[in-house]
């Protein structure tokens, strides 16, 4: 048997040129943080650790909200499943010569080599997209003479989160364990039931010289939650009936899973369905640095979250615990943008999680003292909707621009989908309870100025801020967004309050300075993240370009530099706006940093750890790529875009765009801009500088753009 090259396998480098493939030569020496992880949205785990986890399933008690204090501890957090693929080679006998994450095709493959030689080893771990309840370990091998293969098994011990009924062994082929989580989130919402069916363990199997030998590790979950919240499964009808069958539903899985294993179409059938979510992507020509991050962030946001399941996303993605796989202000703000764009129906499965939990919500409005009306959304949300902040963390009380934030992702879908269904099913109502929860939050004063007082801020290193300029101006975009929505979906005039609020609303500037300030009582102090700099990207908010380049050179000053790791995209966007390229090219190259310590392009929080698989941050990153460089904006008018090539590119390709149910190929080179309808569409659109000209082929113009591109309904 000849040996192994050193470095990348041929059949690799054509996938790692074109960045869809991230290589190693042997990963398990890094940090188990920073290995690769695999995933569906459904199921995800780090490709050699003991834990899988599943969307919505959550063990453990939350804390009670009151106007003060949260009280009580919380110790909701996602609950650990043992990760029965997490099978490896005994060490003495094998050494690892090739890791790679294909981002494509949603796998990660390790291949070794015996000591003597004799024997190569492929093992390939992912999780089915087409089979969500699945994943799956096949292990090939071939070798020169007859031999025994020990294996290594690393599910490690039982979780301490689930509480197993039964555990049977069928045909000796699969273990079904049959059980629930232990502890409910608040009393009377109940433990989450669940079965894992899984191939029983073989520490030894035989290899027959000269023969292929393929082997499966196979492990399938069902879960109560799955039946929860409409979902779309069919075998969903009656929940009860559901739960009653969910060992069934598990072995079922299992064993489809293997007898399409074995008849060669299981792994085709995934690569294919993987693939197809990738229709919609960027592409960087001469950046390769650019081009790997930009996939790794797209293929770990979509290894999170799925179309068809109605969950959120966590900033720790779907393989962590970070921050105990809670859904924050970062879904809506940092994550769903790029999002819209790539995968609208994905990004309203996260906005159906929010509708699905609006009576969390009201709950949590209700809590207050007096109380507030509509709906107050939790600053961390879990399996019920309820807030499930810890303790300690004086979050879950006051930091409240969550409310807003969601409110303009809901508008913010609607213009890029022109999704009428949606928002008469779900998405006005949302935006309606927002704005009664904002109009008794709000309080004017005798000068009819509107103020929010006792908040936290996105920098949370402030606490009790009173009109937190973030926080009001966003409340005032979204009243603003509301209005136009409420009137094109309704077809009359929205409450009058709404817009007096907007208008009224205070947002704190320093005239000596010509700068926003952070809150009333902002006196220069050291920022965590960005602030203010968000009132003109995402906001909006309306400025001269010399309070914008004041905002961003001050507040840069006062920002804890290990602070995370989406606010250096958002300075980026703010010096693309005001045409300040080396500024810009900066702190875009600084916006993807935190991915340097992993071959894999794991996102840590900040530079120095924090939070890993921290998919807040490959959301920020992603909108400095989309909005930033791309110039990408949507509003009630159209989709904006003024495009402009990364600093030491060749081109940039935005594949497949989506707006109002069409797809739009955008590409950028040194000297022109061309857009065009990947396909027809049964919309008609006008595109041009300003609008205007019929988009019916390929719309070249010259670069520099004489002015913004808008693309709009006809």
């Amino acid at each position: 048997m000849c040996l192994p090259a050193r470095g990348m396998p041929p059949d690799w480098e054509q996938a790692s040129s074109q960045s869809n493939l991230l290589y190693s030569e042997d990963d398990r020496q890094i940090d188990k943080t920073l290995r690769a992880t695999v995933g569906n949205g459904y199921l995800s785990f780090v490709v050699g650790s003991n834990t899988m986890y599943a969307a919505g399933v959550f063990n453990g008690a939350a804390p009670a909200v009151s106007e003060e204090l949260l009280r009580d501890d919380g110790t909701s957090m996602r609950a650990r499943l043992p990760s029965y693929t997490s099978i490896s080679l005994d060490e003495t006998e094998f050494s690892v010569y090739a890791t790679g994450l294909d981002l494509v095709n949603g796998t990660y493959t390790r291949r070794s080599i015996s000591n003597d030689n004799m024997t190569q080893i492929e093992q390939k771990w992912y999780c089915s997209q087409n089979k969500m309840h699945v994943c799956v370990l096949e292990l090939s091998a071939i070798s020169s003479v007859n031999q025994q293969l020990n294996l290594v098994e690393g599910s490690g011990d039982d979780s301490s989160d689930l509480l197993i009924d039964n555990k049977n062994t069928e045909d000796g082929e699969f273990t079904v364990l049959t059980g629930s989580t232990i502890a409910e989130e608040f009393d009377g919402s109940g433990t989450i039931p669940i079965s894992i069916a899984y191939s029983t363990f073989n520490s030894s199997v035989s290899l027959k010289a000269g023969i292929p030998s393929t082997f499966y590790t196979i492990v399938a979950v069902r879960t109560g939650g799955d039946c929860n919240y409409n979902s779309s499964d069919n075998s969903c009808q009656n929940c009860a009936d559901y739960v009653s069958q969910l060992s069934a539903l598990s072995l079922s899985d299992a064993k489809e899973a293997l007898e399409s294993l074995e008849g060669g179409t299981f792994f085709e059938d995934h690569v294919s369905t993987f693939a197809d979510l990738f229709e919609s992507g960027i592409e960087i020509a001469g950046r390769q640095d650019v081009a790997r991050a930009v996939n790794s962030s797209i293929y770990y946001l979509l290894s999170a979250i799925r179309a068809d399941t109605f969950y959120s996303l966590s900033p720790g993605g779907l393989a962590s615990n970070s921050y105990n796989g809670h859904t924050f202000w970062d879904c809506e703000t940092w994550m769903l943008p790029p999002l819209i764009l790539l995968r609208p129906d994905v990004a309203k499965s996260a906005l159906i999680y929010r509708y699905n939990r609006l009576d969390g919500a009201k709950m949590k409005a209700k809590s207050y003292d007096p109380p507030y009306e509509g709906s107050m959304f939790p600053w961390e949300s879990a399996s019920t909707g309820e807030e499930v902040t810890p303790s300690w963390a004086a979050t879950g009380a006051r930091e409240q621009h969550i409310s807003a934030d969601i409110g303009l992702a809901v508008a913010q879908y609607f213009y890029a989908t022109s999704d009428v269904q949606f928002m008469e099913e779900a998405g006005l109502e949302m935006m309606e309870d927002i704005a009664s929860f904002w109009l008794s939050r709000v309080e004017f004063d005798d000068d009819n100025a509107a103020h929010i007082v006792d908040v936290i801020p996105p920098d949370e290193y402030v606490d009790h801020a009173t009109d937190s300029v973030y926080t009001n101006a966003a409340v005032a975009q979204f009243f603003y967004a509301a209005q136009d929505v409420f009137e094109q979906i309704r077809g009359e005039e929205a409450p009058s309050a709404w817009k007096e609020v907007a208008e009224g609303l205070v947002l704190p500037f320093d005239d000596q300075n010509k700068i926003y300030l952070e809150h009333a009582d902002y006196k220069g102090e050291q920022i965590k993240q960005a602030d203010v700099v968000l009132l003109d990207y995402p906001l909006g908010v309306e400025m001269e370009d010399e309070v914008k380049k004041n905002n961003l050179e001050y507040y840069a000053n006062v920002t804890d530099p290990g602070g995370p790791a989406m606010t250096w995209g958002m300075h980026s966007l703010g010096y693309l706006g005001l045409e300040m390229w080396e500024e810009a090219s900066a702190n875009f190259n600084r916006s993807f940093a935190n991915t340097a310590n992993s071959p894999y392009l794991i996102w840590q929080e900040t530079p120095t750890g924090g939070a890993t698989n921290f998919l807040t941050g490959a959301g920020g990153f992603l909108q400095g790529v989309l909005n930033g460089y791309g110039g990408v904006r949507i509003g009630k008018d159209g989709m904006h875009l003024y495009p402009k090539l990364i600093d030491g590119s060749e081109g940039l390709v935005f594949r497949s765009l989506h707006f109002v149910g069409c797809k739009i190929d955008v590409k950028v080179g040194t000297d022109e801009v061309t857009v065009g309808l990947v396909e027809g569409c049964d919309v008609d659109l006008n595109i041009g500088i300003g609008g205007g000209e019929a988009f019916v082929g390929d719309v070249i113009f010259a670069t520099p753009l004489a002015g913004k591109i808008l693309i709009s309904r006809a």
